[in-house]
């Protein structure tokens, strides 16, 4: 990443959001690093085409604010 931004989370599966979990954190641990202080990337949402029935207010409940988008 060369400046501060936007990011999408994609996957092709989401049922209890332990994948975006993790891949939110891991672009929260980015923004700590030394050479991000003035590039900050904002999680703006997580999408997957195909979701799991039954889990995937699981997964809404998990990201919290971040908005979860599913095609089926």
């Amino acid at each position: 990443f060369r400046k501060a931004g936007n990011v999408l989370i994609v996957d092709d599966l989401v049922a209890t959001g332990g994948s975006f979990e993790s891949a939110i954190n891991l672009v929260n641990k980015l923004n700590l690093l030394p050479g991000f202080k003035n590039k900050q990337l904002k999680v703006v949402a997580c999408l997957a085409p195909l979701q799991v029935e039954g889990l995937v207010d699981v997964a809404r409940k998990r990201l919290g604010d971040i908005p979860l988008i599913t095609i089926n």
